[in-house]
Order: C-alpha cells, then structure tokens, then sequence
C-alpha cells in the first residue's frame, strides 16, 4: 500500500498542485480506503512526511 499510495499521491501533485492533495484523493488512486491510509500513515501528516523521505531518498 504504501508504494501504491506515493505513486497516487505524486500524479494529483503533478497535475494539479500541492493543494489537491488529500487523504481521499490518494486512497481513490491508490485503489484503497480512507481508513486504511489512516492506518498505514496516520493521516495526512504522516503521508506527507512519508512522501518527503520517500522523494527524498530518491533524490540521494
């Protein structure tokens, strides 16, 4: 889940910006739930922060 929910949260970024990024938006495109997103990164903090290394680390 968590590759699949960085792959859906970079394409609504590319395409329309930071500010179109939501929990529901990335569950839609990664094919899964709210609740488990929530789960999986404790919300959309957790996802950010999780995108940011993720970008992050393969920026390095």
């Amino acid at each position: 889940m968590e590759h699949d929910a960085f792959s859906a949260a970079r394409r609504p970024i590319a395409t329309q910006g930071v500010e179109a990024l939501s929990v529901s938006v990335v569950a839609r495109e990664a094919g899964g739930t709210r609740p488990a997103l929530y789960r999986c990164f404790e919300g959309m903090p957790g996802l950010t922060l999780a995108g940011y290394q993720g970008v992050t680390r393969d920026f390095v």
